[in-house]
């Protein structure tokens, strides 16, 4: 069983999740997201990266990609996890940023090649330069920190999409998988597109032609999260990069544009989430700008 992991991204105007990994080592049981992930290994190494269905051992200035739905995990020798002084970086970039902004996202597939085959290469350097001064800028902050760790996101996806990716003509489904996979990402990306309408549990078990009690079950078993909580945690989500594009927004209407049939239970999702209200969250921003 492998667990499904919802990315948000960070609690600020940066719209991707960035996670340092310094100090004692943690294993990561196998899970899988929408999400297209990076990993960057700066220091030490990663004794087991498992990811689709190949195990990958790092050094210090390897990369490594995971792309959406595709099963990883991370697993560390229990000896390793105490003398080995590891430090790394994962960027994280949500589905819906992917969308937005990678040309045929669905339609193309990351890979980043191994750095002894690269390692004369004046792009995989610019590369890792980028990376490690994201986890510098993460480390020792400034009042410009949040500023230029945008800048270099959006430049290390620009790279990405450059030089470490191909496209297909068909939507990329990754054979690595169990074949309930396909039916769950098509149901996700069903869900996905119908936020801003009144989906419910019915209409989409009925749309798929799933009964009500075996479609509940199967999104849970899958997800690890009931088909409601997904939905309300989606549309706070969208309503988080609606604010972030726009601050001059009332809460009211950020609620009705993300899909909330009703304001308070969109604020109490939006704190359960970030730990702030909007009207909060909106007014933080304002006296940022």
């Amino acid at each position: 069983m492998y667990y499904h992991e919802i990315i948000s991204a960070d609690d600020k105007q940066l719209p991707v999740k960035i996670i340092i990994h310094q100090g004692p080592d943690t294993n990561i049981p196998r899970h899988w997201h929408r999400s297209l992930e990076l990993s960057f290994t700066l220091q030490g190494s990663i004794d087991d990266f498992f990811i689709g269905d190949r195990h990958y051992k790092t050094k210090a200035g390897d990369l490594l990609m995971i792309n959406s739905d595709q099963i990883h995990s991370v697993t560390f020798p229990r000896k390793n996890r105490i003398e080995e002084k590891n430090q790394a970086l994962t960027i994280l970039f949500p589905y819906a940023f992917c969308l937005k902004y990678i040309p045929k996202f669905n339609y193309r597939t990351f890979a980043v090649q191994p750095t002894k085959e690269m390692k004369e290469a004046r792009e995989i350097k610019r590369l890792q330069q980028l990376l490690t001064e994201l986890f510098q800028i993460k480390i020792n902050r400034t009042s410009l920190s949040e500023l230029k760790e945008i800048s270099i996101i959006f430049e290390v996806l620009y790279w990405l999409c450059l030089r470490a990716s191909t496209t297909s003509s068909k939507k990329i489904h990754l054979n690595s998988q169990p074949s309930s996979f396909e039916k769950l990402d098509e149901i996700l990306s069903y869900i996905q597109d119908n936020l801003k309408t009144n989906i419910t549990l019915a209409s989409v078990s009925d749309h798929f032609g799933f009964s009500y009690n075996y479609f509940s079950r199967f999104f849970k078993n899958n997800m690890g999260i009931d088909f409601s909580s997904y939905v309300n945690r989606s549309r706070t989500q969208e309503a988080f990069r609606s604010i972030n594009e726009n601050k001059f927004q009332t809460v009211k209407s950020i609620s009705q544009k993300a899909g909330f049939s009703n304001q308070q239970s969109f604020i109490r999702e939006f704190k359960n989430n970030y730990d702030i209200t909007p009207g909060e969250y909106i007014k933080k921003l304002r006296r940022l700008s």
